[in-house]
């Protein structure tokens, strides 16, 4: 069974896969099925007790699994595109799936694959009756931004010199969609978790960043089509992050460490690799770094692995209940030729100003407070950072008494002993 999950950003948002560079920090084009489990984990334990029970809804392969979130444009979700689909540098906008046999002459071209997050518009518009195109693969283009912040000391109140760093974030505004798997009766109890209320995600949920609204469907069966399960030039891409173990337990991007999982041969593969590495707060530690096969890399198989509705299900690799190991099959003799459009070529994105806004959300009374707390803590600010200028400009006399207990107190080591000293004059005089 499963439920499908609709996340809608109201306020900037950061999802990180990779601790790197503290200078920039970037984010994903989507929110990873990691984020969700954290959040859903927390909210089960503000309710449940952290038993068995839990464990193996949050922490094993027989609980809960908690897919990526992908753009949701145009009523359809964006997915990760087959490596396999490559755009030829000498025909922009044109591409070819490079498995496919009747493209083998095209190999030897200069060409790249696409990495934004997209969807496949199959019917024809009236562009492209005529065409020899078949589909328009349709690139998603989710917006971002990038703010730049200044490490603050919190003594003086203002930034310290030097130390700045830059957030990319996801922008306000714009629709996710995620599927969660499990059983009938325990997905019932996670559905009642949600409430009608603002959530928060990624990084830096304190500060301005995280705000989401989550929307729950009802519970469905999870059906799996026979065009997913294809009979001749059978294709597998990744949808999400991967992480396979080859025998000594490691984890590793080698094909044939993919070819033992599968029990199948691979004959060609385009592979992309990353690392992955999270921060878990409950811990306050990062999980140990995992080497990924990136999501759309693809494989040419000479079979169907045994029971694909299973890897369809469930995954395959580690940690599939946080997103990863997500596949699919398809037929490379059904897609030999493609055309590629932005988005903002091919329809307006969603903005502001035509997202409905619930004015009864805004509550002046709140937004009254947080402004007065925000100019209080201004002010605050401001005259601890006087006072501190005024302290370090003042000048005693050193012949006065204030003077020279100052330069006795500053002798942290001998303090005791300069007191005592002084109590032995003050006592002979």
């Amino acid at each position: 069974m499963k439920l499908d999950i609709t996340i809608t950003t109201e306020s900037p948002l950061i999802i990180t896969s990779k601790i790197g560079d503290n200078n920039m920090i970037s984010t994903l084009d989507y929110i990873n099925g990691t984020s969700l489990h954290g959040l859903f984990a927390n909210l089960w334990l503000n309710k449940n007790a952290a038993d068995d029970e839990f464990y193996k809804l949050f922490f094993s392969n027989k609980g809960f699994i908690f897919r990526n979130a992908y753009p949701f444009v145009n009523n359809t979700i964006a997915f990760p595109q087959s490596s396999s689909i490559q755009v030829l540098k000498n025909k922009k906008g044109i591409a070819y799936e490079m498995f496919n046999e009747d493209n083998k002459a095209l190999k030897k071209e200069q060409k790249k694959s696409i990495s934004e997050l997209c969807y496949i518009k199959d019917e024809k518009d009236e562009k492209n009756e005529s065409s020899e195109v078949p589909q328009t693969i349709v690139k998603s283009e989710v917006q971002k931004t990038i703010f730049f912040h200044s490490e603050r000391d919190p003594e003086k109140g203002q930034s310290k010199d030097g130390l700045i760093f830059n957030y990319q974030s996801i922008d306000p505004f714009q629709t996710f969609k995620g599927t969660i798997l499990g059983n009938k009766a325990e997905l019932e109890n996670l559905k009642e978790l949600i409430e009608d209320k603002s959530y928060y995600l990624g990084r830096s949920k304190t500060a301005q960043y995280g705000k989401v609204k989550i929307e729950i469907s009802e519970i469905k069966n999870y059906e799996i089509n026979k065009q997913d399960m294809p009979s001749e030039n059978i294709v597998m891409v990744f949808l999400s992050d991967t992480i396979i173990y080859n025998e000594f337990g490691k984890s590793s991007t080698y094909k044939e460490d993919i070819a033992k999982y599968l029990n199948v041969a691979i004959s060609e593969a385009y592979i992309k690799k990353a690392t992955t590495e999270n921060f878990v707060s409950v811990w306050m530690c990062r999980k140990p770094t995992e080497e990924v096969i990136v999501a759309g890399s693809s494989f040419k198989l000479d079979k169907l692995p045994e029971k694909p509705e299973n890897f369809l299900l469930k995954g395959l690799g580690e940690r599939t209940n946080e997103g990863f190991g997500q596949i699919k099959f398809y037929s490379a003799k059904d897609n030999q030729k493609f055309e590629v459009v932005k988005l903002s070529d091919f329809e307006s994105k969603p903005t502001a100003e035509n997202v409905a806004v619930d004015l009864n959300v805004i509550k002046p009374e709140l937004s009254k407070k947080i402004l007065i707390s925000a100019i209080t803590e201004n002010i605050n600010n401001k005259l601890i950072t006087k006072a501190f200028e005024n302290a370090n400009a003042f000048n005693l006399d050193h012949n006065s008494l204030i003077s020279r207990l100052s330069d006795l107190a500053n002798d942290i080591v001998s303090f005791k002993d300069n007191i005592e000293k002084l109590a032995d004059t003050a006592k002979n005089k």
